[in-house]
């Protein structure tokens, strides 16, 4: 298994199924599941400290992580946050949710509102030691 305690947003997560999904965040309520992840598709989800979706009655078809590949944050790039209303209508067709951040190395996250994406930002504003606020 894998220690999501090291993970920061924007790091891939690798099911044992395969699929990659986006680290969120720690979820601020102490539970047993209280990492948050993000699916391709934009659904979320959450993660006990070692990856697993359930600690007691794991099933064959759950996306228990297996492995982290942590996000390149040597440039200390900004995210730019996108209202999927008003790009591009062919480019909005790949969103499922109202609003994204997108990383400069094209990762996009989705998220249902505008102080959802603008939290992610500050996260990663944070993480990248850039000014939580000008992002400079």
């Amino acid at each position: 298994m894998v220690n999501l305690n090291e993970c920061k947003l924007g790091d891939t997560l690798v099911s044992c199924h395969g699929l990659e999904l986006l680290y969120l965040k720690v979820d601020e309520r102490n539970t047993p599941f209280r990492h948050r992840v993000v699916y391709p598709d934009g659904a979320g989800g959450s993660r006990a400290d070692d990856g697993s979706v359930f600690i007691n009655t794991p099933m064959p078809q759950d996306h228990n992580i297996v492995k982290v590949i942590p996000m390149d944050r040597s440039g200390k790039e900004d995210v730019e946050i996108l209202d999927v209303s008003a790009v591009d209508k062919e480019y909005a067709g790949a969103f499922t949710k109202d609003w994204a951040i997108q990383f400069a190395n094209g990762t996009v996250m989705q998220f249902d509102t505008e102080e959802e994406a603008c939290e992610a930002q500050h996260i990663h504003r944070v993480n990248v030691g850039l000014d939580p606020m000008t992002g400079e």
